[in-house]
């Protein structure tokens, strides 16, 4: 064996030690916290989660934010909805895959259960889920919960649902002034991915969410242009300026800064972004200053 396999097969057990201790380390907290009787996991539950995290930190760490999931069941069951196998996915990312599905699927049955079971409901809260998550993944920056709560058109309730179930993927807290956003890129990978996430109900297509992030910024510009956010000077414009650096304002900020972005990733022939760029050429040329690039 060559010095470079010689390295890298020492590479790749140091990681498997390190995954075993963080998930051993982990596990035995949420035992003492549950005072569940030893042993839990058994040697064989804890190696089979081992073996299913491979070489990849996120698995482990996003299966222990699972299983200490109070609001899904004891940790004895969320344990075995990891260990058992999910045959659609083939990818090379196949236990990481099971593991993103098995949280959505969760988080979703859970807002279900906590509404109602009826046909409108399911389509509300299904249409919710996704624009949540592809605001959280395709968003330029992440935003502040209370601009989040502003900036898409989903109901306050809602929204904390969808992001408390999912807490195991994303970094929510039940505060304004936090941001969120997801825990790890291999999410947001998964989640634009079809050949991956194989559940049409939580796919998002990049396109189509950029259409709507950017129809999102038009709508929120456009009381901010109507009331002189372009000016014929700069001291209007410096005065303006103090009002949208307020944090309340961030929503407002972030369309400003970033509906050009949003623009650019949406498909060539969609009538909506071509009608927001005619809006904004028209507005533009209306011979007024610019000044959303110092915001």
């Amino acid at each position: 064996m060559s010095k470079p396999d010689i390295l890298r097969d020492m590479e790749a057990s140091s990681t498997r030690d390190a995954i075993e201790f963080f998930l051993r380390d982990h596990l035995d907290d949420i035992a003492r916290k549950h005072n569940l009787a030893s042993p839990w996991p058994t040697h064989d539950e804890l190696m089979a989660l081992v073996e299913k995290s491979g070489l990849f930190f996120i698995y482990a760490a996003t299966a222990v934010r699972f299983i200490q999931n109070g609001s899904l069941g004891s940790p004895q069951t969320r344990l075995q909805l990891l260990l058992s196998d999910d045959p659609k996915s083939t990818s090379q990312f196949k236990d990481v895959d099971a593991r993103y599905t098995q949280v959505l699927r969760d988080g979703f049955f859970q807002i279900i259960q906590e509404e109602d079971d009826a046909e409108e409901t399911q389509i509300r809260i299904r249409r919710a889920f996704r624009d949540a998550l592809a605001a959280i993944v395709l968003m330029q920056e992440p935003l502040a919960l209370s601009s989040l709560e502003t900036f898409l058109p989903i109901d306050r309730k809602t929204l904390h649902q969808i992001f408390t179930h999912l807490s195991s993927v994303i970094h929510f807290q039940d505060d304004a002034k936090e941001h969120v956003y997801v825990l790890h890129p291999s999410f947001r990978d998964f989640l634009t991915d079809p050949q991956r996430c194989r559940e049409p109900r939580f796919y998002i297509n990049p396109p189509d969410g950029h259409v709507k992030l950017a129809v999102a910024c038009f709508k929120h510009m456009s009381p901010t242009l109507d009331s002189k956010v372009i000016f014929r000077s700069a001291s209007e414009a410096q005065t303006a300026l103090q009002a949208l650096r307020d944090p309340d304002a961030q929503h407002i900020r972030y369309s400003l800064r970033s509906i050009a972005y949003h623009i650019s990733h949406c498909p060539s022939n969609d009538r909506k972004s071509a009608d927001i760029v005619m809006s904004l050429c028209g507005i533009v040329g209306n011979d007024r200053w610019v000044v959303s690039n110092n915001v």
